[in-house]
Order: C-alpha cells, then sequence, then structure tokens
C-alpha cells in the first residue's frame, strides 16, 4: 500500500452514497459485477468509487456481457481496507 492510500485512510471520511456503494460492492468477491447486480448503486457513485481508488472497473463473465451489459465494478485493495475500517477515519486525540 502507497503511502497516498495510507494518508486516504487516516484522512478521508466518505458521504452515505460512496460508503453504501462501498458496501454494494463487497458483495462482490473476486469478480466484477454489472451494476445491475448491485441494486443500490448507480453509475455516478460507482466512477466515483473508481476516481477514489476504491473501486476499479473490468470485464466479467461472458454470461452478463450476452446480456449486454457493458463493464463490471469490485473493491481494490484501499476498498477492501476502506470497508475494515469504517465511513470515517479514527479520530486523533
Amino acid at each position: 500500500m502507497t503511502e497516498a492510500d495510507e494518508d486516504f485512510l487516516a484522512n478521508t471520511a466518505l458521504d452515505a452514497h460512496e460508503w453504501r456503494g462501498v458496501g454494494q460492492l463487497a458483495n462482490a468477491i473476486g469478480e466484477f459485477e454489472p451494476l445491475a447486480k448491485r441494486g443500490n448503486l448507480g453509475e455516478t457513485v460507482a466512477e466515483r468509487l473508481v476516481s477514489l481508488g476504491i473501486a476499479e472497473k473490468g470485464p466479467f463473465s461472458s454470461a452478463y456481457a450476452a446480456r449486454g451489459m457493458p463493464v463490471g465494478y469490485r473493491l481494490t485493495e484501499l476498498g477492501w481496507k476502506l470497508k475494515d475500517r469504517g465511513r470515517y477515519p479514527k479520530r486523533k486525540r
């Protein structure tokens, strides 16, 4: 994990939509899944998570591609660490 990732975990809080998106993508364990399979996650929030480095997008199984779904999403290593940490960083005393 990079120093930037450590800083992100130590100082960044997620808004409610982003946090719900992390929870939805946590159900896609190890594989890319289309947003249609993640009912409470829209493309705008998914793209925001990708831009933050919390999620990544890529190809998924041919079963989803046959249904016309172009891209899938999943959590990155940073996303999993963020899920373990929680929505807010630890308070500094």
